[in-house]
């Protein structure tokens, strides 16, 4: 017998946009190591078309795995920030379900490339108007900054979809880092946001670390600045100069927000860490002037790094707050999870830059250290995910 319709809707997993996506997410990003650790090692063919494995390697974690981990957080965040639903029961399974079927189709991308590419981009407009919506009918215009790193990640997304069909000479590339580099604007612009509060509330401080102005100011021109440049593909010289400027005004800030105390915790310590590898990225891609060979370094110090750590952070610390729990109470396995996270990032990034001889040996650690984490993330959180809040909240 099929449940009543209402009963469906009340189901606790479709309640809230985090729960879904993050158990999607983290299943992906598990799922996703291991294929790619098969295609890379093995040499499994994947069968994907015009796709080569690197640039189904890239949009899957772009827009795959951390798609799944924005759409978890904006879903809730948005409907926390203006009081106003976002997507819940069906409307809320059925953009999971585009996004999930968009995963195995890029898998056979030869045969269902262009289901798959229209898959993707009804996820991120759908995605789009599920958070643009509470957020115009609440007059929040602040939020719109949110909107547009969104708009961003469709207009790659569309990009990427007539790349691979031939119906455009663009490349693939440029759908890949504007994807990206709109992801490291949005962290960049969240960090900023969340950091300072995490750390006063965690640390009983009587003010938040400080976040001059001037620092806001000049990280965001010049951001955009190093984004036109990046991708029109101009002279490196101007990318180069563009990205030191970057590195150095996250480093003043990775300055002002230090707080020796903080490294106790782990959930605190992790989101510091993933700024200090975005920070890396962008002085990588200033030295790849003089030594072109740490240009991929430098994309995986960002995404790997940057991006791998603030996305495990956020949904550890997002899927405990919003269902109740303490996030400041004591949880050693996640504390291992979140120390595998980081080593896998070591693995991938900085023993490179070091021991470049051994990268094989790298690699397969990276990755096995990546699976580790998540499959301790998954034992951890999946209880929480599909029960109720723990106070009896209703989300």
């Amino acid at each position: 017998m099929m449940a009543p319709a209402g009963d469906f809707q009340d189901r606790v997993v479709l309640q809230t946009g985090f729960r879904l996506f993050f158990l999607g997410a983290a299943w992906f990003a598990l799922t996703f190591m291991v294929i790619w650790g098969s295609v890379y090692f093995f040499h499994l063919d994947l069968a994907l078309g015009t796709l080569t494995p690197s640039q189904w390697h890239a949009h899957e974690l772009i827009y795959g795995y951390a798609g799944a981990v924005i759409a978890g957080f904006v879903l809730t965040a948005v409907a926390r920030w203006t009081n106003r639903n976002t997507l819940t029961g069906v409307p809320l399974l059925g953009l999971f379900l585009v996004w999930a079927l968009a995963r195995f189709g890029w898998l056979w991308g030869g045969r269902f490339a262009d289901v798959a590419g229209l898959l993707d981009l009804l996820f991120w407009v759908g995605l789009l108007l599920a958070v643009g919506r509470p957020i115009v009918a609440a007059k929040q215009w602040r939020q719109l900054a949110v909107l547009a790193k969104l708009a961003l990640l469709t207009v790659g997304q569309g990009i990427f979809y007539v790349s691979i069909l031939g119906w455009s000479e663009t490349s693939p590339r440029l759908a890949i880092y504007l994807g990206l580099f709109a992801i490291v604007g949005l962290v960049l612009m969240m960090l900023r946001r969340v950091f300072p509060v995490f750390a006063q509330a965690a640390l009983g401080t009587a003010s938040p670390p400080p976040c001059p102005a001037w620092i806001d100011r000049i990280s965001m021109v010049v951001f955009l600045v190093f984004l036109v440049l990046f991708l029109l593909d101009l002279e490196w010289l101007y990318v180069a100069i563009a990205a030191a400027v970057m590195a150095s005004v996250l480093t003043v800030r990775l300055w002002l927000w230090h707080i020796r105390s903080f490294w106790s915790m782990p959930l605190l310590w992790v989101l510091y860490a993933s700024l200090i590898f975005i920070t890396l990225g962008f002085a990588l891609f200033a030295a790849v002037y003089l030594w072109p060979r740490l240009y991929y370094l430098a994309v995986h110090a960002m995404a790997f790094g940057g991006l791998g750590l603030v996305t495990f952070a956020m949904m550890a610390r997002v899927s405990l707050g919003h269902t109740g729990r303490n996030v400041r109470a004591s949880r050693p396995l996640l504390g291992v999870a979140l120390s595998c996270m980081v080593a896998s990032v070591l693995a991938r990034v900085l023993l490179p830059l070091a021991w470049p001889q051994h990268m094989y040996f790298e690699l397969a650690s990276s990755l096995l250290l990546w699976s580790v984490a998540f499959v301790l993330f998954l034992w951890i959180y999946t209880p929480m995910l599909v029960r109720p809040r723990c106070d009896g909240l209703p989300g």
